[in-house]
């Protein structure tokens, strides 16, 4: 009867090299498909020279040329988006809510939406545009 040794050191050893390899792919997809994930809505925002404001701390109402209302990205009915602001103005500290609306799109359908907004309880409703170019 034959006795195999087995050597502890080699079997203690764990190759990093593959594991880095795939690290790196994982990267490299991330990095590639990170600009895809968010499939923003095409707004040409006005230009103001107001300062900036954090949008971070509230919701966003987005409107576009033709008169699509996303929230927070999301496609949604006027009335959806009434029944979703009506649940944030409830609670004790509501969000401020930033609307987002396309240049070319006519005042009065901007007005229109901040009545709602402005109905459902949420006091506090700002503008996003874009800042203008210093020449």
């Amino acid at each position: 009867m034959r006795k195999i040794k087995f050597d502890a050191r080699t079997l203690s050893e764990i190759n990093v090299t593959p594991l880095v390899d795939v690290m790196l792919v994982l990267l490299i997809i991330f990095m590639i498909s990170a600009p895809f994930l968010y499939q923003g809505i095409t707004i040409k925002l006005p230009k103001a020279t107001s300062q900036q404001v954090d949008v971070q701390k509230g919701k966003t109402v987005s409107i576009d040329k033709n008169g699509n209302i996303y929230f927070q990205g999301e496609k949604v009915s006027m009335e959806k988006l009434e029944e979703r602001l009506i649940k944030i103005a409830g609670q004790i500290d509501p969000e401020p809510v930033f609307i987002r609306a396309d240049a070319e799109l006519m005042y009065g359908d901007v007005i229109e939406l901040m009545d709602m907004i402005k109905k459902t309880g949420i006091v506090t409703i700002g503008m996003i545009t874009e800042p203008k170019s210093k020449m």
